[in-house]
């Protein structure tokens, strides 16, 4: 299975549960709301930390490559 593939399936399972997850969700829409709007920022942060690490992660790689096919 292609990555892409499974990353597109992944990210339409975890919409579909999450729509599924607050249309039976027990508690009234206003604390609904805040655990939605809670756990978005909270995910946010993680998911830019983890975004900026792999953009180093890339230049780093990117700079060694480089380095390997243009020595000095």
């Amino acid at each position: 299975m292609k990555p892409l593939n499974l990353l597109i399936g992944f990210t339409v399972g975890a919409m579909t549960g999450i729509a599924l997850g607050l249309l039976f969700a027990p508690d009234e829409g206003v604390k609904t709301r805040r655990k939605v709007v809670y756990i978005v920022k909270k995910n946010n942060r993680a998911l830019k930390s983890r975004l900026n690490q792999a953009k180093k992660d890339i230049s780093g790689l990117a700079g060694e490559a480089k380095s390997i096919i243009q020595p000095d």
